[in-house]
């Protein structure tokens, strides 16, 4: 962190946390030797707006200069041996870009092959002060937290390729008391729910091998009550009629990511507490 990056600012966190979860989870999958560094910076605008810029540096696999060009387009990746090995369709990055201009910033990458990478992006900003931050404190930390002691514990089963959504999931949902057992692509989602009994099941959209998609409607035709098992979509890919697209798929709800842990909680109980009634 550069030391003159002013210590409060007026912009949208969310938003801000969801590029970098993306771009730091693509940084953890594809460098398996070396380092991952985050640098934030700032460039003034004028008297009252700031630029911050964040940095994301790999010792990864890097991409050359033909395929950088087109890395921030829909469902593109490196090429097929990429999402064959690593998973994933390219769409985080896409999405990286829509959120980084709406918030008026820009996004690039500079990489050479076999030597890494680094993933850029600038957003517009106003300083704060530490007066609002507090007061913005006070209401956050005054919302009731959603418990799921209720309904609970439940064995969750959590459907997802990203190391880094794996460990958040997992400990979100240990941390409040419930079982968790992890796989990191669709086709073994379908093989552990015909193995085990599970609760809900928490299913990323793109993985390797087999989809969110195509692993709920598989399991959607299996015999037996295991086809009724409540399934959440977890997504980053939340613009207008996703939700229609996984509910048509045969999801009961979905969390777009980075979640909430009430927004999370809020799904589970809804979802668990309606299968329950349904049964």
């Amino acid at each position: 962190l550069a030391p003159d990056v002013p210590a409060v600012l007026k912009a949208d966190p969310e938003r801000i946390q969801q590029v970098l979860f993306n771009l730091m989870g693509n940084a953890i999958k594809f460098t398996t030797t070396g380092g991952i560094t985050l640098r934030v910076s700032q460039t003034p605008l004028d008297k009252d707006r700031i630029e911050i810029r964040f940095a994301i540096s790999d010792t990864g696999i890097g991409i050359d200069a033909q395929q950088q060009k087109r890395i921030f387009d829909r469902f593109t990746q490196v090429d097929a041996s990429t999402t064959r090995t690593f998973g994933g369709t390219g769409l985080g990055l896409a999405i990286c870009k829509e959120l980084v201009h709406l918030m008026g910033g820009s996004i690039g990458v500079h990489s050479n092959p076999d030597r890494g990478s680094t993933f850029w992006f600038t957003i517009c900003c106003e300083q704060g002060n530490a007066t609002n931050i507090e007061d913005l404190g006070r209401t956050v930390r005054s919302d009731e937290p959603i418990e799921l002691a209720d309904i609970g514990p439940l064995r969750v089963l959590v459907a997802e390729d990203s190391p880094v959504n794996q460990l958040i999931a997992a400990e979100t949902l240990e941390n409040a008391g419930h079982y968790v057992e992890v796989v990191s692509n669709g086709v073994d989602a379908v093989k552990a729910v015909q193995t085990n009994s599970y609760d809900v099941v928490l299913m990323d959209i793109f993985m390797p091998e087999m989809d969110g998609l195509e692993a709920t409607r598989q399991i959607r035709e299996l015999p037996g009550e295991v086809s009724k098992i409540p399934i959440i979509a977890l997504t980053a890919d939340a613009m207008t009629g996703e939700r229609e697209k996984y509910l048509a798929a045969g999801m009961d709800d979905y969390v777009s990511k980075p979640f909430e842990q009430n927004q999370l909680f809020g799904a589970i109980r809804h979802v668990v507490s309606h299968n329950t009634k349904s049964t």
